[in-house]
């Protein structure tokens, strides 16, 4: 049998071999020669000897004479061709080279023709195994195949069990080094023996990363981590409470209320209705939440019913179900029968021997002390949907054990670079053990605090940017409850645009035919305008009746702000009705930033402005003395809307100004930031010589000039200016032409 990472060899005689491979490990070998004719083969078996093995490869023909074929001759070495990449059961010459011992060049691990190079693999010793959660630990080994060089490597983890002191299991290392003689490594995995009844877990060990050896099979173990626990008794922690089915009049408000252990997850469980008539069943219902604990550990939750779906009088059944499948309990009212069809197939109800009889105010429910639904008795008193009964005590108090506590939920976080991120996370004591509130895998810098059930998470600073995954637990001696989220750590975003534009000049309706109609926004230089889009109005329906989306950037026409003008043109179907309308200026579609009319005020319908109204300009056109070259105008003084408005406002027609700032209007300049940063003076010979001052500026259109005087006790404003030049936001060079020899004192200026 040929080991794994083994190479067996057929050698004439140990030093021909030794001679043929002088560099080759020393094979394990059968003393003696091989003694060979025409008519002998060699075969390779595979699963057993040439008694019960199956043929993989042969090389000659055995009772076969070669009558000089290749493989009669004993001087002489056979490589098979390096083309080929598996084994055949038929002797194959075409894919043989034999030549003379002295010729064929038969080095390991070098010539392609040669025999292959003996490698260390590395495994692990079995593929998969399974353990209770209640084993303690266990033993995972990977073993390489030979004791010499040394190999290191990792396991990647993975399978349906999760990681973590208070989760499924812990690791005590993924790496490995295996020295010299070393040929195995050991992990170790510890269980947790939780309280949680679940499904059968795997864990997967993967080996990655291997260097100085090379993966074998199996390459992946696979350890099933098998439940121990025992789920509770059916009946026994969960069951039918309380039931209101017969109301005076109509039915209304029919409820049913089911009763266990606080905590206990309902999202498994559904109630099954049965018509007695028959006893089949006719709805069924499935149940959500969690039990809550209304004291000693239980508590109730109710369900309520629909005009529509009601419960039936009876006689009918109800039955608690679980899993779908699982008939925890099947009781009916006025009467027993036997169910036919649905998970209570077969089952004869159990009459709970009480009934609602037409009452408001009074159901039907347990009563009585214990903790299980066999302590109570079924009896008529006052309703109690969603607590436990009037007549109903939990003794002993304490209630149901095993019960974990459960962590409420937290979600996921986005905070950005910098910006301190903080919440609160909390957990319910579901039979009133302490609570221990603990995170693994918490972000560097972050801090995390908690007395029993009541914790924050904090950190001052996030970074750097990325995402980052961070598992809470709650955990008491029942058992643990755990969320895994994420923290997203974003980029500080870019400064916020501007949205600081307006409506600033409308014409309408002039003498004759409509001509030049249409809309000037203006506001902030550098606002890209592809971002809104202008919506009429009918004044008399409050219908939008046509919409554009504006386009292009407002330009600067001085102190950062200006003006853009869009036609509104009847030839294309756009044009701006006569009368009572109105003009919603919005951004993104959605955000109305205007909604301005003129000729009265209009009251929108549909569109983005829908069910709002709008603000009358209080000034406006007419067919019989306004021009084609005039329009409404805002004027005054101001950086945004409101402030022209209530310094001038909306003005009677005029000349108009389209797509330039209004004559009227008056942007604020701020202060402007003049730095002198070189002053050079080149020459001062007779006959001409050239001044140049290069400053650098901030601001935009504002004149820069050059002045000077000849005589120190000039006033400067009284001086020559000898070159004026508007900022550009960056450098300008200012220079004054000497014509003749002269003395000169120069001064910056900005006006």
């Amino acid at each position: 049998t040929v080991a794994a990472g083994s190479t067996y060899v057929l050698a004439y005689s140990d030093t021909e071999y030794a001679s043929a491979y002088p560099s080759a490990p020393v094979p394990d070998q059968i003393d003696g020669d091989l003694n060979a004719n025409g008519d002998d083969g060699y075969y390779l078996y595979q699963g057993g000897d040439h008694t019960i093995g199956t043929i993989a490869d042969a090389y000659g023909v055995i009772d076969v004479n070669g009558s000089g074929e290749p493989w009669q001759y004993t001087d002489s070495r056979a490589v098979r061709d390096e083309l080929v990449t598996q084994g055949s059961i038929t002797w194959n010459s075409n894919e043989w080279t034999i030549t003379s011992a002295g010729i064929a060049d038969m080095t390991p691990g070098v010539h392609p023709d040669g025999p292959p190079v003996i490698v260390t693999n590395v495994r692990f010793t079995a593929s998969a195994d399974s353990i209770s959660e209640a084993g303690g630990t266990y033993a995972v080994t990977v073993i390489k195949t030979l004791a010499e060089g040394t190999i290191s490597g990792q396991l990647l983890l993975g399978g349906s069990a999760t990681e973590g002191g208070l989760n499924d299991y812990t690791i005590d290392t993924t790496n490995f080094v295996m020295d010299g003689a070393t040929t195995s490594a050991t992990f170790t995995v510890t269980l947790n023996d939780d309280g949680d009844i679940e499904p059968s877990e795997t864990l997967t060990l993967e080996l990655v990363n291997v260097t100085g050896g090379t993966i074998a099979s199996p390459s992946i173990f696979t350890l099933t981590i098998t439940d121990n626990d025992t789920p509770p008794p059916a009946g026994g922690v969960i069951w039918i409470n309380e039931l209101d089915y017969d109301n005076v009049g109509g039915d209304s408000n029919e409820f049913f209320e089911v009763a266990g252990a606080a905590g206990t997850d309902l999202s498994i469980y559904s109630v099954v209705l049965y018509n007695g008539s028959g006893g089949v069943p006719y709805r069924t219902n499935v149940l959500s939440g969690v039990i809550d604990d209304e004291g000693c550990g239980f508590g109730a939750v109710s369900f309520y019913f629909g005009v529509n779906d009601a419960i039936q009088q009876g006689p009918d059944a109800i039955a608690l179900v679980s899993n779908d499948i699982s008939v925890i309990e099947f009781l009916s009212y006025e009467g027993s029968f036997t169910a036919v069809g649905g998970p209570a197939d077969g089952l004869t109800a159990t009459d709970i021997g009480v009934a609602d009889n037409n009452t408001d105010e009074i159901s039907v429910q347990l009563g009585g002390s214990g903790q299980v639904a066999a302590d109570f008795a079924w009896e008529t008193n006052s309703l109690s949907p969603g607590d436990l009964n009037v007549n109903q005590t939990i003794d002993p108090c304490g209630g149901a054990s095993n019960v974990p506590p459960v962590l409420a939920s937290i979600g996921n976080k986005v905070t950005q670079e910098g910006v301190a991120l903080a919440f609160a996370v909390t957990a319910t004591p579901t039979d009133g053990d302490t609570v221990t509130l603990t995170v693994s895998n918490a972000p560097a810098g972050s801090v995390f605090g908690s007395t029993n059930e009541i914790g924050t998470f904090t950190w001052a600073s996030p970074a750097p940017v990325g995402v980052y995954t961070t598992t809470f637990y709650a955990a008491d001696v029942d058992g643990v409850d755990s969320e895994t989220i994420t923290i997203t750590v974003t980029s500080a975003p870019p400064p916020e645009p501007s949205f600081n534009v307006w409506i600033n000049e409308i014409h309408y309706e002039n003498i004759g035919g409509d001509t030049n109609e249409g809309f000037e926004i203006a506001g902030e230089a550098g606002i890209d305008l592809s971002n809104y889009s202008l919506h009429l109005y009918d004044g008399d329906t409050g219908q939008q009746y046509s919409n554009r989306t504006l386009t292009g950037f407002i330009p600067d026409e001085g102190n950062g702000f200006g003006a853009v003008w869009f036609s509104f043109d009847n030839s294309v179907g756009t044009g701006i009705q006569n009368s009572k309308e109105g003009a919603a200026l919005v951004r993104d579609g959605i955000t109305v930033i205007q909604f301005l009319s003129w000729e009265g005020v209009v009251n929108a319908f549909d569109g983005p402005a829908a069910f709002t109204s709008s603000t009358d300009i209080g000034v406006q056109e007419d067919g019989t003395t306004v021009t084609g070259d005039q329009s409404l105008q805002l004027c005054g003084t101001g950086t945004n809307y409101a402030e022209m408005l209530s310094s001038g406002g909306w003005q009677a027609p005029a000349l108009n100004s389209r797509g330039l700032l209004q004559a009227c209007q008056t942007i604020p300049g701020g202060s402007v930031d003049t730095t002198l940063d070189e002053f050079d003076v080149t020459d001062l010979m007779i006959g001409g010589t050239l001044v140049s001052v290069d400053i650098g500026v901030s601001s935009n259109g504002v004149p820069y000039s050059l002045i000077y005087s000849t005589n120190l006790l000039t006033d400067p404003e009284g001086t020559g200016t000898a070159d004026t030049q508007n900022g550009n936001g960056g450098s300008i060079t200012l220079q004054d032409d000497i014509t003749g020899k002269d003395f000169r004192i120069y001064w910056i200026r900005s006006n």
